[in-house]
C-alpha cells in the first residue's frame, strides 16, 4: 500500500513539474510581437522628446510633460516584454526579430 502511495505521488510530482503549455499560439505570439515592436517605438520617441527637452530647457523648463510620457511608455514597454515572454517560446517559428 505504501509502494503505491508513493508511486502516485511520485507520478503526480513530475506532472507538476512539466511546463502546461510548451508550444506557443502562433496568434497571441504575433499579436505580443507587434505589441512590443510599438512600444519599444514609442519609448524611443518619448526618451528623445524627453531628452530634446532637457537639452533645450536653458535651466527654465523642468520637463515633466516629456518625464511623464517616458515613464508611461516604460510601463507600457515593461508589460509589453511580459506578455512577449508569456506568449512567445523561444523554439516557436513565429518569434519575430526586434528591429
Amino acid at each position: 500500500m505504501k509502494k503505491r502511495i508513493f508511486i502516485f505521488a511520485s507520478l503526480i510530482a513530475i506532472a507538476l513539474l512539466l511546463p502546461y503549455n510548451t508550444k506557443a499560439n502562433p496568434l497571441e505570439c504575433e499579436s505580443a510581437s507587434q505589441s512590443l515592436r510599438e512600444t519599444q517605438s514609442d519609448l524611443n520617441d518619448a526618451l528623445k522628446s524627453y531628452a530634446n527637452c532637457l537639452a533645450n530647457s536653458n535651466g527654465y523648463e523642468v520637463c515633466a510633460s516629456e518625464f511623464s510620457h517616458l515613464s508611461s511608455a516604460q510601463n507600457n514597454f515593461k508589460t509589453a516584454v511580459s506578455d512577449y515572454k508569456s506568449n512567445c517560446k523561444p523554439d516557436e517559428d513565429t518569434i519575430r526579430p526586434m528591429r
